[in-house]
């Protein structure tokens, strides 16, 4: 049950990436609060793409990562979108990357998405991906507002997580139901 919360990092970052980073206009750690969960002020790793050709006023739009992933993979928009007349901004979101946290789950990262957004925003538009594309959902159910969203290869279903996972582990069905049953309780 612990391991399903358990984010992993990883050291190497390809050279792609690196690419992006590069164009990035900044890199900083913007602090967001997170009271809700008892994590207080957060410093989230942003990468941000000011668009030259624009004003100060394009609109923006918010990368977001999928689970075991770093803002800076999303760079790939980057370009395409300051070609289109926007700004960007991608992070990298709690217990992922370099932003603290050893664990976490869609809850605390919305909430990060959400101070994001409202520290940062107005967002007009997020790409997110994966687990990402679960978050930026349930974010918007919660207030925060964007005009245009697109979720690249979202889970459609929680009970696929979580088969995937415990077939991974090679753990046994009743752990799995276990596992459902105590999700179900708890959140």
């Amino acid at each position: 049950y612990k391991l399903w919360f358990q984010s992993h990092r990883s050291a190497i970052i390809p050279k792609r990436e690196q690419k992006w980073l590069k164009t990035a206009t900044r890199i900083e750690a913007v602090d967001v609060s997170v009271d809700a969960f008892g994590i207080g002020t957060l410093p989230v790793m942003t990468y941000y793409w000011e668009n030259k050709e624009a004003n100060k006023e394009a609109p923006l739009v918010m990368l977001v990562h999928g689970w075991t992933g770093r803002g800076n993979q999303m760079g790939a928009f980057d370009e395409p979108l300051l070609k289109a007349g926007f700004r960007v901004l991608a992070f990298d979101n709690h217990a992922h990357d370099k932003t603290p946290g050893n664990s976490t789950h869609i809850f605390i990262q919305s909430a990060v998405q959400r101070a994001l957004a409202e520290k940062l925003g107005p967002i007009f538009g997020i790409v997110a991906h994966s687990f990402g594309g679960m978050v930026t959902p349930y974010s918007l159910s919660q207030g925060m507002q964007a005009q245009k969203v697109v979720c690249i290869s979202p889970p459609s279903h929680f009970d696929f997580l979580l088969a995937r996972f415990t077939q991974s582990l090679h753990l046994p069905k009743g752990i799995q139901n276990y596992m459902m049953n105590r999700f179900k309780k708890e959140y």
